[in-house]
């Protein structure tokens, strides 16, 4: 680097044989002129390095990466499928009719119909508001705290309460009522742990708590899509064990529906948190 520095001294010298530097002297920092050396530094910064003409079409505007393009499709998809879900289940209930519940009822507990109801309602806010705390554009703000007010208080915690009652009531058998009820006892707490979190400034505690939720709360897209799937393709194959009996069929794959509704996604939202606390990207 001296080397350098002297051959430039030098070179210097030859071009200016009277002794004097050709930089004027504004630029050498003499403030006889009354202009700083940083404005003509910052003036003729882009004459000495010129920057090259946006490429038309990206003037003004940043790529969106690839991954949150595809997070962003996804998100966008689960909310619509959340919300066909929800319009869905709301239309066997609007005319507050037992006779059109999709749940078996309990005949000796003139209550459970009632609690079916409250159920129903703060599950679909559950559903609409839960894909909402994700978009990253909702992420901060006043609008991502009044949605997750919605989504706890008027969603959750409801929905929890009334599901271990409905859970404890199911007409499905014992393991059905044992995995609906462990799951709105998990709802209930995760949503406390998640609250109690963001309200001690634990933000990053907070966002493992809420995509626990978030998981527990897929629960319900799950139970209706594996109806739809798991008991046309396990009749065949446990009908003969139950002579037939499509009831029995029925009651059989649902009592396993209870548990595989939730597990598997509390499964793949703690091995994602994992894996992220380890660094890796997230597929």
């Amino acid at each position: 680097m001296s080397g350098a520095a002297s051959s430039a001294a030098a070179a210097a010298e030859e071009a200016e044989p009277s002794g004097r530097s050709p930089i004027p002297s504004t630029a050498r920092g003499d403030q006889s002129e009354g202009v700083p050396v940083r404005f003509l530094r910052r003036k003729t910064d882009g004459l000495l390095s010129p920057r090259l003409p946006p490429t038309p079409g990206t003037a003004g505007t940043r790529p969106v990466p690839a991954p949150r393009r595809r997070a962003t499709a996804v998100l966008v998809a689960v909310t619509v499928l959340c919300a066909l879900l929800a319009v869905f289940a709301a239309s066997a209930y609007v005319g507050l009719d037992p006779g059109t519940s999709q749940v078996d009822l309990r005949p000796d507990r003139p209550f459970h119909y009632p609690f079916l109801l409250v159920h129903v309602a703060a599950s679909i806010l559950a559903l609409v508001t839960a894909p909402l705390q994700l978009f990253p554009a909702l992420r901060r703000g006043r609008a991502h705290r009044v949605i997750g007010r919605i989504h706890l208080f008027a969603g959750v915690f409801p929905r929890a309460l009334s599901g271990l009652v409905v859970g404890v009531m199911s007409t499905y058998g014992f393991a059905a009522q044992a995995g609906f009820s462990l799951l709105a006892v998990l709802w209930f707490s995760v949503g406390v742990a998640g609250y109690r979190a963001v309200r001690r400034g634990r933000h990053a505690d907070h966002r493992e708590w809420m995509l626990r939720l978030f998981a527990l709360t897929m629960a319900g897209v799950m139970l209706r899509l594996l109806v739809v799937l798991l008991v046309p393709a396990l009749t065949p194959l446990v009908g003969p064990a139950h002579g037939g009996d499509g009831e029995a069929v029925f009651r059989g794959v649902y009592q396993g529906i209870a548990w595989l509704c939730w597990v598997p996604n509390l499964l793949v939202a703690e091995w994602y948190l994992r894996r992220s606390r380890r660094g890796a990207p997230p597929a």
